[in-house]
């Protein structure tokens, strides 16, 4: 079994991103940011071998936190960007993306995806270690029966997705 470091690069290469708006100036603008991605990060940079700018942990996401073109964010007026956008949920924030094309914007969302499909296993294992340790947990209705977990239904709705079913 092949085993990958967590700081392998995946995938490298320059994308736009939009500003979160934090700043003293709290401007979305786009810039040009070049990006490396591991098993567990998409780290930023202002160019190839420069500084870290940023980076957004991965690895609380799952299939369902990778957007294709949102429909929130489509290109209006002259932005540095292009049209090919996706957006990443993070656990903590929605990052919004752009790559420069079409092909370009579908190898890099196969690349985060294949990320986000392994986190998807290690959520599984973890879970499942876990419920072995753990007691059954009681029905809320008290008829045997409890409600599925946030966690299960993302789950499910992951596991839709894949076999093409919504």
């Amino acid at each position: 079994m092949h085993c990958i470091d967590d700081n392998t690069t995946l995938k490298a290469g320059t994308l736009f991103k939009r500003g979160s708006g934090e700043g003293l100036l709290h401007r979305r603008n786009w810039k040009a940011r070049y990006f490396r991605l591991t098993r567990s990060t998409l780290a930023y940079y202002d160019h190839q071998g420069g500084a870290e700018k940023g980076s957004i942990n991965l690895l609380g996401c799952v299939c369902t936190d990778l957007e294709l073109m949102p429909p929130d964010c489509v290109k209006t007026g002259s932005s540095a960007s292009t049209n090919w956008r996706m957006a990443i949920h993070s656990p903590g924030r929605r990052f919004l993306i752009a790559a420069a094309t079409e092909a370009d914007m579908l190898d890099w969302a196969a690349a985060l995806h294949a990320v986000f499909q392994a986190n998807e296993g290690l959520l599984e294992r973890s879970r499942a270690s876990i419920m072995l340790k753990s007691k059954p947990r009681e029905s809320i209705k008290g008829d045997g029966a409890r409600p599925p977990t946030y966690f299960e239904k993302a789950t499910l709705q992951a596991q839709k997705t894949r076999s093409g079913v919504v």
